[in-house]
């Protein structure tokens, strides 16, 4: 197989594990708002900051297959922060806080070892 056969799988993985953890934001973020939340908006706020750190990381690196496993995992770490926030925020919903805000950061942590793969599997950081 030549480098673009294996690449694409890698990348085509690496990107859908990307747009479903993105749409998963945009889904918590409207329920949070909705009025499901103690205090929505700042929540809102946290979660919609760390699409932001990767949307702006993603034009930033040009979306290099190397760079992108980068803010992923920098989103990860951001999204833990948020974390953290959020229980000190409102720490009387600690289950569900920790499981969606777990289940966010497992995303993350996936599809940025799915594009270090992607790098890898390619030989090069061209994306």
């Amino acid at each position: 197989m030549n480098s673009s056969e294996t690449k694409m799988p890698a990348t085509i993985s690496a990107w859908f594990i990307t747009v479903l953890v993105v749409y998963f934001y945009g889904y918590i973020s409207y329920d949070i708002l909705s009025g499901s939340a103690g205090d929505p908006e700042i929540i809102a706020y946290l979660l919609l900051g760390v699409v932001a750190i990767g949307v702006s990381g993603a034009l930033i690196v040009r979306f290099r297959l190397d760079k992108m496993s980068f803010v992923l995992l920098t989103m990860a770490g951001a999204q833990g922060v948020a974390t953290i926030v959020m229980m000190v925020i409102k720490f009387g919903s600690l289950g569900p806080t920790l499981l969606v805000n777990g289940l966010l950061i497992v995303g993350l942590l996936g599809a940025g070892l799915a594009f270090r793969n992607a790098a890898q599997t390619t030989g090069s950081d061209h994306g």
